[in-house]
Order: C-alpha cells, then sequence, then structure tokens
C-alpha cells in the first residue's frame, strides 16, 4: 500500500507526526533544550504507560533491561 494512494491516511499520518513534533519543540522550549531532562520525562511517561497497560502497580514488573534507563531519568528529574 502506497501512502499517495490514499490521501486521507497520508493526511492522517502527516498530521499525527505534525502533532508529534510540536509536541516535542513544545517540552524543549519549557525545559530548556535539555534533552537528557526531556528524555528523562519521556522515560518516566513510557514507565507510567507500561504501568497502566499491564496493572502492575510495582517497579520490578518493568523489565529488566529498562531499570537503569528508569534511575537515570529520575535522577536528571532530581535535578531540575
Amino acid at each position: 500500500m502506497k501512502l499517495a494512494e490514499y490521501p486521507a491516511l497520508r493526511a492522517g499520518m502527516n498530521a499525527k507526526r505534525q502533532l508529534h513534533e510540536n509536541s516535542r519543540t513544545t517540552a524543549l522550549e519549557i525545559f530548556g533544550k535539555s534533552s537528557r531532562t526531556l528524555r528523562a520525562i519521556f522515560q518516566l511517561a513510557r514507565f507510567n504507560r507500561y504501568q497502566a497497560k499491564t496493572g502492575f502497580p510495582n517497579e520490578p514488573s518493568y523489565p529488566a533491561h529498562c531499570a537503569g534507563s528508569l534511575a537515570s531519568a529520575r535522577e536528571a528529574l532530581r535535578k531540575i
């Protein structure tokens, strides 16, 4: 399937991409373009979505390979 053949789908994909870019740009402006802080915020948001989806309230339910990035995200947010 080619997006060019489906203008409505293509328009929707473009709108979704633009929304994502706008939210990232806004976040960069708010946090002074600190990519480390921004990355930490996105990591914590991803962790919160994972908890909500799986129904596990505790951190040990988070995959082991992500534990380090979660800890570094919390540390970066403490420094704000």
